[in-house]
């Protein structure tokens, strides 16, 4: 990447970034770094709070610094590996398509089609413009460390430890890396440490959730380059298959749930994200750092769970009577979005933790049930006048969640099952061939998590009531110790921010 400096302002000539960028912005920062992490943000700064933004970007800035190098770019002095660069920028023509235009200030105007000119040599006079009597500075590949922290599965019920790894590398030209900044615990990483995951072997580097930014791109990445941050799906697709030609991206040929269990995952310092254009989103700069940004982390998993396996699959339609059974973070990640999007006539829930009861009542929920007496089947029917709910969503995994769902759901209902279950459970046909109910089950695919984004973004749908704490991810072990014993730590989902640079 080059930086050219002006005499007034300095104007990025980027090969990695689709934007323009700036360097010594006179209303965000005299030092070298990109305006506002995106060249975007620059156009936004009466609506931006600059000294917050200052704060926030300090500890990049001072890295970014210790980056560049400076070198003269006339005639055969540019280095070989820059100069590569310029002859080969051809070949990245896709990521200029549009002809979009950025108004930068005391610079003019430069076209992205412009700046593909510039880099190519096809447009003389705007090479021209650009490249007399100015300097340049390269900025190199962002360095990273050959080793990092992560957090490893040791084994049935044992607990996950924190320990030095490799770092994480491109295997197929369809990865990125990003540095992870945001990750969280699932119960899933619980159903791993008590033996209930074959396929997640001992040695595996733990997490399927959160937010990074991308330090290395495969060659065959075209949505995403270098200093994107990104939200990550927990399942990968590779968007070809014929599972993912039909949204099944769960099921996807390539892919599936891999982060934390076939593959390494997301809570350490880096991680592998494979086929990143189809399994990451974009996350927008106006949100970094924010309270928000931590809210799109419910998009990994628990939001898109709730809503696909939960309400799609289940058929809830408007005015419905839903119950849920568990209150745990994906429970609550159903309700949710039931509350927002559907509207139920009464939504249910159940558990035996008051604490988790509260969130639910806050969230929405028009009836709290707690079990502790075994007795919310008999109160389900009571509120239904003893008919049954059109759908009861298992949320907790375990057998006993599942004969609640069997005695509750009304004739004609469905029944849809969220939870993991570890143990066999059994399915009282005897009782239950006759109430012509639907039964569905499965893992979820993904493909809601830009709307749901968008909903978080539009302030249409309120996910922060789902996060309870805020740990640092050198406190790993004790956020693990937290979330299996939520009761007792009232805790539903731990916010882990990368600390460990």
């Amino acid at each position: 990447m080059l930086r050219k400096i002006c005499e007034r302002d300095i104007l990025v000539v980027s090969k990695i970034f689709k934007r323009p960028l700036h360097k010594e912005c006179s209303k965000c920062t005299k030092n070298i770094q990109r305006c506002s992490t995106f060249g975007s943000n620059h156009r936004n700064h009466q609506a931006t709070d600059i000294q917050a933004l200052k704060q926030k970007q300090n500890a990049r800035i001072e890295s970014s610094k210790q980056q560049v190098r400076r070198f003269s770019t006339s005639g055969n002095n540019m280095p070989p590996k820059i100069f590569n660069r310029f002859n080969t920028f051809e070949s990245q023509q896709r990521r200029f398509k549009s002809t979009t235009t950025t108004t930068l200030p005391k610079s003019g105007v430069v076209t992205k089609n412009a700046r593909r000119s510039v880099s190519t040599g096809e447009n003389s006079k705007a090479t021209a413009a650009l490249m007399e009597k100015d300097i340049y500075y390269d900025v190199p590949p962002v360095e990273v460390p050959s080793h990092i922290q992560a957090t490893i599965f040791k084994g049935k019920n044992k607990p996950p430890v924190l320990e030095t790894v490799s770092m994480p590398t491109i295997q197929q030209e369809t990865d990125i890396i990003v540095k992870v900044l945001k990750t969280t615990i699932c119960g899933t990483d619980l159903h791993i440490l008590g033996g209930n995951v074959f396929t997640a072997t001992e040695g595996r580097r733990l997490g399927h959730e959160g937010i990074g930014e991308i330090v290395e791109t495969g060659s065959q990445v075209q949505n995403f380059q270098v200093g994107d941050r990104v939200l990550v799906a927990c399942i990968t697709n590779c968007g070809e298959c014929q599972h993912c030609q039909n949204k099944f991206y769960g099921h996807c040929e390539d892919g599936g749930w891999r982060l934390g269990n076939t593959i390494d995952g997301m809570q350490g310092q880096y991680a592998r994200i494979p086929h990143a254009d189809t399994s990451c989103h974009y996350v927008p700069p106006h949100v970094h750092d924010t309270e928000m940004e931590d809210a799109l982390v419910m998009c990994s998993d628990i939001l898109p769970t709730g809503l696909e396996v939960g309400l799609l699959d289940g058929a809830l339609k408007q005015n419905e009577n839903i119950a849920i059974i568990g209150a745990g973070p994906v429970g609550l990640a159903a309700l949710t979005c039931a509350v927002g999007m559907f509207n139920p006539q009464n939504s249910i829930v159940v558990d035996v933790n008051d604490f988790r009861l509260d969130v639910a009542k806050d969230i929405g929920a028009s009836h709290i049930i707690n079990n502790k007496n075994g007795d919310a089947t008999e109160k389900i029917l009571e509120i239904t006048e003893g008919k049954g709910v059109d759908l009861v969503v298992e949320a907790i995994g375990i057998p006993e969640g599942w004969y609640m769902c069997q005695d509750s759901v009304k004739s004609g209902g469905r029944i849809a099952m969220l939870g993991v279950h570890g143990v066999p459970a059994t399915i009282n046909l005897e009782k239950m061939w006759y109430r012509n109910f639907t039964f569905t089950a499965g893992m979820m695919h993904g493909f809601t998590i830009p709307s749901l984004m968008s909903a978080i973004l539009e302030g249409k749908l309120n996910a922060e009531p789902l996060i309870t704490h805020r740990l640092y991810l050198s406190d790993v072990q004790n956020a693990y110790t937290m979330f299996k014993d939520a009761g007792q730590y009232e805790a539903m989902k731990i916010m882990l921010i990368n600390d460990l640079d």
